[in-house]
Formats: structure tokens, C-alpha cells, sequence
């Protein structure tokens, strides 16, 4: 694909206000109780008004999947209606327990402007928590914004640093596809030096969990 790979990521990912939420809730893998399986089974049926109170009681817990299902719930005004500022308080709040998918979720927020002012640079700082958790959006987006230099300084070892590491733990598909290509494009625009650089700090990166 020559020097199409870096032009797909951009449509994707470069320009904040472009990138895709996070928006499936939780299955349960992460929190395991009879609580949150009725409220999973409530959302999946499409009963909203009766998944939201379980999710909320153990939001209200400390519940990070659940503040994260919840903080969906009323980003996409599923039983509730639509309110951005709920629903960030709520990401937040999963967000600092760790949960890569809340912090990814910030990450856009604060790109758009969403329920915030945009504010270019705490979207990066939640992108990175993201990514540094194995989240493969982040990781992706970390890549772009370094090419670009959108919200941290432009730095194209870091952009294949990030691009490597998605690669290294995408199955094959066209997301890692869109990686590979990235890769190759800033392949050209960096030295040898350069480029081993990236590739030792790409395997030197493991995530935080």
C-alpha cells in the first residue's frame, strides 16, 4: 500500500475530534457478580431502565466496569437521557481505577470537546494511560498524534514505537494492516538509526497490567 498506510491512520485517529469512542459495555469478564450479570442481561435484552440500577449501585461501589458501563449508558442516553457531563464523571472515575477503556474514552472526550473543553494534551496524557494498559485504539492513536504532533511533540521514533507495539499485539486483520503501513511510510522518513531506535523501545514496552 506504499504511503497510504499513515493517510489511513489519519482518517482514523490523527485529528482527535475524529476518533471513534470505546462504546461496547463490558460483558462481565471484569466483574464478576450476580448483580452485574442482571444488569448485563437486562442491556442486552435492550431493557435499559432495568440495567441501569444494577450498573448504578455498583458504580456507586466502586465498581470500575460497571462506572464504565454506566458512563456509556448515558453518553449514548440508553434509559437516561443523553448527558456528556454524567457520563465523563463516571469514565473518570473507571478511568483512575485503571480501566483502559475509560481512559481511551477520555482520551476522545477531551479531543472533541466533549462534556469538556478540548484540551489537546490531557487527551494524550489518557491516550498514553490507555495504550500503556494494551488498549488497542489508544495504541493506535498514540502512533498518529506523535507523527503529527498533536498534543505532544512531533516524534516520529515514538509514532513507530507506537505502531510497532500495536502490530505486536494485533491479530492480523486490517488494523494491524493500517499499523504495518504506518510503519512502513515513517520508515521513510526516519534514519537507520532511527528506526532501531523505535523497534528497541517497542520491544522494551510491556504493559502496566
Amino acid at each position: 500500500m506504499g504511503t497510504k498506510g499513515i493517510q489511513v491512520a489519519r482518517r482514523r485517529t490523527t485529528v482527535m475530534r475524529t476518533v471513534a469512542l470505546a462504546a461496547t459495555i463490558i460483558l462481565g469478564s471484569e466483574a464478576n457478580s450476580a448483580d452485574f450479570q442482571e444488569g448485563l442481561d437486562a442491556y442486552m435484552r435492550g431493557d435499559f431502565k432495568a440495567a441501569l440500577p444494577e450498573f448504578e449501585s455498583l458504580a456507586r461501589q466502586g465498581n470500575a466496569a460497571a462506572q464504565y458501563n454506566l458512563a456509556i449508558m448515558h453518553h449514548k442516553g440508553q434509559g437516561v437521557p443523553q448527558d456528556s457531563l454524567i457520563a465523563i464523571q463516571w469514565y473518570r472515575n473507571a478511568a483512575r481505577q485503571g480501566h483502559p477503556g475509560a481512559q481511551h474514552n477520555l482520551g476522545v472526550m477531551y479531543g472533541r470537546g466533549d462534556g469538556v473543553n478540548i484540551d489537546v494534551e490531557e487527551a494524550a496524557r489518557w491516550f498514553h494511560r490507555a495504550a500503556n494498559n494494551g488498549h488497542f485504539k489508544a495504541l493506535m492513536v498514540l502512533g498518529t498524534i506523535y507523527h503529527e504532533g498533536e498534543g505532544v511533540p512531533k516524534d516520529n521514533v515514538e509514532a513507530y514505537k507506537w505502531f510497532k507495539v500495536a502490530a505486536n499485539l494485533l491479530q492480523p486483520g486490517d488494523l494491524r494492516d493500517v499499523a504495518l503501513d504506518s510503519m512502513r511510510y515513517l520508515s521513510k522518513l526516519m534514519t537507520p538509526e532511527e528506526i532501531e531506535e523505535a523497534i528497541k523501545l517497542a520491544k522494551e514496552w510491556s504493559p502496566e497490567k
